[in-house]
């Protein structure tokens, strides 16, 4: 079996979807400093991969851990080419609220722009 690596879990820095990062809108929202906020997020990142991969790992799927600050589709497709992968697999979110429409989008931008197959998991796939 080929080395897996997860390497996307929705993390985004500029220009995705608004004029402003995210990082600066809460920046702003809450009057921290934009490095604290950057801080924050790439701590939550980490501590969502080290969770996704500990998944993968108690079903005998090893994984490395990777992460990326930038747009999410991008990130994504550009590490896969970089690792030659032949496949990203991919979760279809649930529809709620704005998290189901951005997350929707990215899996579109990952859909349309491929460096290989695709592989989408749907809520009764997962």
């Amino acid at each position: 079996m080929r080395d897996v690596s997860i390497i996307g879990v929705g993390q985004t820095d500029v220009g995705e979807h608004w004029d402003i990062s995210i990082r600066d809108l809460l920046a702003g929202l809450t009057k921290r400093p934009r490095e604290a906020v950057q801080q924050e997020q790439e701590e939550n990142g980490r501590r969502y991969l080290n969770h996704a991969a500990g998944l993968a790992e108690k079903e005998g799927v090893p994984c490395e851990r990777v992460l990326r600050v930038g747009m999410t589709s991008a990130e994504i497709t550009a590490l896969a080419q970089a690792r030659g992968a032949t496949l990203i697999v991919v979760a279809k979110p649930v529809q709620h609220e704005i998290r189901g429409l951005f997350e929707s989008r990215v899996l579109r931008e990952i859909i349309e722009n491929p460096c290989c197959s695709v592989l989408v998991l749907t809520g009764r796939s997962l």
